[in-house]
């Protein structure tokens, strides 16, 4: 590209901005760090992936190919814009190669970056991604998580500090002691400190870590140091602001413009030119973006919150045998990965050592260390990473050794793998399985349950088997589901009983529960571990004439509620019952549901069963805080005499 081409860019990112600015006084300015920007992304190719910083992003989506009038929809409340008027503004349209912003958390991003160059990695191809963060940024888990991950995964991606002496109104004196690049050495990966408003400069230092990333040597972080001349937002007053500005300041439109004046490549009426065609571009877009229709409530896109499964789930191979539900579970990851080459595995202690509770047992050995990958110990980035990876084309699995560890990615959980297919306008799709265990069980540790939490996201399908043949056939319709799926174990089942599993006979979609036993008297809702703990209940209560229709859920969301709706409508009782707390928990969203649909079906009160509202004990005491047959006997028992 040539230096008026790049001048021209420079010119674009000032002159969007200060309009915008104008029209949303919530906009992020840019003004100054023009050089970072464009410098980090101009001499990419248009097979690469971008991930810019929050503070406008725009010009890197317009080097793109993306409209200018649409972006600028985006920053009015538009319909027009990329993102239907549903997310930040600052977001981008994926298929561009954009890695999408859907949700205001710095450093989220920066692991969904990651997994755009893991992506690439795994496909065998020479494309490398360059993400772009500020230095307060810099600070947050998530970016030193990422920064390790693909420093020892040796993935081809350039990470670009914009550093640019603020976080919101802190100064940099009270943030770092210390340079941002030199952190590089910590990962054992180059790191580069560079002046950002020079943008030769920048994009030197990028176009050598991207020829490094394209070679295979792995990532590099390079700390562009500028400065913010405007507040953190367009109607920030900055009254924060008490010291002057720093001397070695420069505005890095002058700094190249004076620059092709020496060199004599343009003449002062060339850059004359290009400022009043760009203004003249940016007033146009602008004026288009203020008359296009408000985003409003055709845009609200409820047929949007999910991606459109595929119409059939591919059985499995012509396998069979007894075999536990941790068996079946690798059974099932294995064929889809003999299946489908797009399908690899994150976790830690994934490899020779088996998983944890040998739940990866014999994979390593079929596929190899490139489709097995050890990660560290960084929940946030390994989620991070594998979403990433299937917004470019992956369909990753990734292990959460033990439920209680999914706080540590809760933000990738929450704010990323939910949002982006809704976020995007519909246009991203995020086929990643996050697998975890929880609950009491022969392992003795980790046994809190938290799936209830997770079936509050909109985006985000949640499921938790309870027998084999269950747990292989809603493990190969998670990897073959376009949307994120928290597939969770049961502990307790981990290894129990066996049971005659065929791959190639099983069929079991996601969101639909199964009658587990038929009963005329009461209605019991179970999922997971509770399903054959509540039919040994459901045993003992028959011998005294009491007919227990026991409902295994299998799903936390999707959430049958017909099926138990149906239910009630033959038994009219109802007791719940789930290894969770009661409050707050999914028997408490079952009894909504019945009361919601049929308020008049129920003879007797509703009683929920669940962990005694303790943090889960441990040792001998953990027996006497969770459901047993002997409670959930007496329940039914109670909702009879009523």
């Amino acid at each position: 590209m040539n230096d008026l081409a790049i001048y021209r860019w420079l010119v674009v990112c000032r002159e969007l901005d200060r309009a915008l600015c104008v029209e949303n006084p919530r906009w992020f300015p840019i003004e100054g760090e023009e050089a970072t920007v464009v410098g980090s992304f101009v001499d990419l190719r248009p097979d690469d992936a971008v991930a810019p910083h929050y503070r406008d992003p725009f010009v890197v989506y317009l080097m793109r190919g993306a409209e200018m009038w649409r972006l600028a929809s985006q920053v009015l409340g538009k319909a027009a814009g990329y993102n239907k008027g549903r997310s930040v503004p600052f977001n981008g349209p994926v298929e561009l190669g954009v890695v999408p912003w859907v949700a205001g958390d710095l450093g989220t991003t920066i692991g969904t970056a990651t997994g755009a160059a893991l992506a690439f990695q795994q496909a065998g191809t020479d494309r490398v991604c360059v993400c772009t963060f500020g230095d307060g940024t810099a600070n947050r888990g998530d970016v030193h998580e990422a920064l390790n991950l693909a420093a020892c995964w040796r993935l081809p991606i350039v990470y670009v500090c914009q550093h640019n002496g603020w976080a919101i109104s802190e100064p940099e004196s009270t943030y770092l002691r210390g340079s941002v690049a030199a952190r590089a050495a910590g990962y054992g990966i180059p790191g580069e400190c560079v002046d950002g408003n020079d943008v030769d400069a920048v994009r030197a230092s990028v176009r050598r870590a991207v020829a490094q990333a394209r070679a295979g040597l792995g990532p590099t972080l390079i700390e562009a140091r500028t400065w913010r001349w405007r507040g953190h937002w367009a109607a920030d007053e900055q009254t924060y602001r008490t010291q002057p500005e720093p001397e070695w300041l420069e505005d890095p439109l002058d700094l190249f413009g004076y620059r092709l004046l020496e060199r004599g490549v343009a003449s002062v009426d060339d850059l004359q030119c290009i400022h009043g065609e760009v203004g003249d571009e940016v007033r146009v877009a602008v004026e288009r973006a203020r008359a296009a229709p408000d985003a409003g409530a055709a845009e609200l896109g409820l047929d949007e919150v999910y991606a459109t499964p595929a119409e059939h789930v591919e059985p499995g191979a012509g396998w069979r045998g007894r075999i536990t539900l941790t068996d079946a579970v690798i059974k099932a990851i294995a064929e889809r990965m003999r299946a489908d080459p797009r399908v690899f595995y994150i976790g830690q202690d994934v490899g020779r050592m088996g998983g944890s509770l040998l739940g990866t047992r014999g994979l390593v050995e079929e596929f190899g260390p490139g489709r097995i990958r050890e990660a560290p110990i960084s929940e946030s980035a390994m989620v991070g990473a594998a979403i990433g990876a299937a917004l470019f084309g992956a369909r990753p699995v990734v292990e959460i050794s033990f439920g209680e560890f999914l706080p540590a990615a809760m933000s990738q959980l929450v704010n990323q793998a939910p949002n982006l297919h809704y976020m995007t306008g519909g246009a991203a799709r995020v086929p990643v399985v996050v697998r975890t265990r929880v609950g009491d069980g022969p392992y003795g540790g980790h046994p809190h349950d938290y799936s209830a939490w997770f079936g509050h996201l909109p985006g985000l399908k949640v499921v938790m088997p309870a027998s084999p043949s269950d747990a292989a056939g809603l493990m190969l319709a998670a990897i073959h589901d376009d949307n994120p799926v928290l597939f969770i174990e049961p502990m307790s089942l981990a290894h129990g009983p066996r049971e005659l599993v065929a791959l190639d006979e099983i069929d079991v979609p996601i969101g639909q529960a199964r009658i587990a036993r038929p009963g005329r008297d009461v209605t019991l809702v179970a999922i997971g571990s509770m399903v054959p703990v509540g039919l040994r209940a459901a045993e003992r209560l028959a011998a005294e004439g009491i007919e227990v229709e026991v409902v295994d859920l299998r799903s936390v969301q999707p959430l049958d509620t017909a099926t138990v709706v149906e239910s009630v409508q033959r038994t009219g009782r109802l007791v719940t019952v789930h290894e969770a707390w009661v409050t707050g928990g999914l028997g408490a969203e079952i009894v909504a549901a019945v009361a919601e649909a049929a308020p008049t079906l129920l003879h007797a009160p509703v009683i929920r069963v669940g962990t005694a509202p303790v943090p889960t004990p441990s040792g001998k005491v953990r027996p006497h805080a969770l459901p047993n047959p002997e409670r959930i006997i007496a329940a039914v028992r109670r909702v009879m005499a009523s």
